[in-house]
């Protein structure tokens, strides 16, 4: 039987990008979109980056548009993230690029 741990290992996002959350969830959110995509988060604490790691994945028929770790996240939008369901589409007004 597979444990919890194990099944995140398996299941979690295969990334390396680390990007600074103000200048770039906007242009993230747009391009899961773009590409037909639901974007999600996660919040975790990496004591390595000394804080909190934001990790954005694009699920649904998106195949372009990597997962990512958005650091430098504002507490307001942490508590949004842990707290809201579809948050994305606040941080799309926030933070988006108008097409």
């Amino acid at each position: 039987m597979v444990s919890a741990s194990d099944l995140y290992d398996i299941l979690k996002p295969r990334t390396s990008r680390y990007l600074d959350w103000k200048n770039n969830v906007g242009k993230w959110i747009n391009e899961c979109l773009d590409d037909h995509g639901i974007p999600m988060f996660r919040t975790k604490y990496d004591a390595n980056i000394a804080g909190v790691v934001v990790t954005g994945v694009c699920y649904g028929e998106a195949k372009e548009v990597p997962s990512v770790h958005f650091v430098n996240v504002p507490k307001d939008d942490l508590i949004i993230i842990e707290e809201t369901t579809g948050e994305w589409r606040i941080f799309k007004k926030k933070y988006g690029e108008s097409k």
